[in-house]
């Protein structure tokens, strides 16, 4: 029995952590290509006060394959012989094969024009670029950096608006067997997937109760469950309002609790009050939880009528 215990622990760990990094892994950042152009970002930035827009003609880009690196002309305006050097090696590493930047291949649909018109500080998506000599993969957006504005609120976070391959990112996101082992990286983060999904929709997508696949609970969870309702109350009340759905189903089946089976439940003995009254007198509330009825429970026939 305690070695099934322990597999059994090992398995959930398992699927948690599987389920976990499985939307962690997909935070791979931009990969930068290898350039043949010396180039260094601190200098440039923070010794001679130039702005990112001097160099990249970003605000008039609408495509993310759009090249806006400076090209040659640009960068001729200081490097002229006067204000700084224009010895091709100062540059070019090999100025017997001198190369431009390679065409970029992205299948990102983004618009640098767009969020430049809404007056977004570059640096918000490429951090440290102004304290770096060379650049690195570092300085490229992760998605997490994308959602800090497309929460699904203020902006919209559906997968297509940027992902020209929607499906592809969500089954990378959402690899084979998620839809059984999202719930351990929900329980362990659910922060990773609140950006796409917001709760009250999409988890009551799947989760009103009446559309589940399979069963939420075991076999026998009927049997069981005033053992969890009693130390996992709040989990309960995550999908069941305790008011409503615990009492429709406690009326029906005439469920209630042990004491109300007492003898003195609701008759006073030998002068001592009944169980009830004391109960109330103790926690009204718990009464409640129950007795909320259309029906004035107190006041029924035979009891509290006066």
């Amino acid at each position: 029995m305690k070695f099934l215990r322990i597999f059994s622990s090992l398995l959930f760990l398992t699927a948690a952590a599987v389920a976990y990094f499985s939307w962690r892994g997909v935070e791979a950042k931009f990969s930068l290509q290898a350039s043949s152009i010396i180039f260094d970002h601190e200098k440039h930035v923070k010794e001679f006060g130039l702005d990112c827009s001097h160099c990249h003609t970003a605000a008039e880009s609408e495509k993310a394959a759009d090249l806006i690196l400076p090209k040659e002309e640009v960068c001729l305006t200081c490097h002229d012989g006067e204000v700084a050097s224009k010895e091709c090696a100062l540059c070019h590493r090999d100025v017997k094969d001198i190369k431009t930047y390679p065409p970029l291949d992205r299948k990102i649909i983004f618009s640098h024009k767009l969020h430049m018109d809404q007056s977004i500080n570059c640096l918000t998506c490429h951090p440290g670029s102004d304290a770096k000599a060379v650049l690195s993969a570092d300085q490229m957006p992760e998605m997490q950096t994308c959602f800090g504005c497309h929460d699904g609120a203020s902006e919209s976070s559906k997968c297509d608006l940027c992902h020209s391959d929607a499906k592809t990112v969500r089954r990378l996101m959402h690899p084979t067997g998620y839809l059984n082992a999202h719930k351990f990286a929900a329980g362990l983060d659910a922060s990773v997937c609140a950006p796409c999904h917001r709760q009250e929709e999409a988890c009551l997508f799947c989760h009103r109760g009446d559309n589940l696949l399979g069963s939420t609970h075991p076999v026998n969870f009927l049997f069981s469950h005033p053992l969890d309702v009693k130390t996992k109350r709040l989990d309960c009340q995550s999908c069941h309002e305790i008011e409503s759905f615990c009492i429709s189903c406690h009326q029906a089946e005439a469920v209630q609790p042990l004491s109300h089976s007492a003898l003195n439940w609701t008759v006073s003995i030998a002068g001592t009050p009944s169980r009830h009254a004391i109960e109330a007198r103790r926690d009204a509330e718990y009464c409640l939880s129950c007795h909320q009825s259309d029906e004035r429970t107190c006041a029924s026939v035979g009891c509290h009528n006066n």
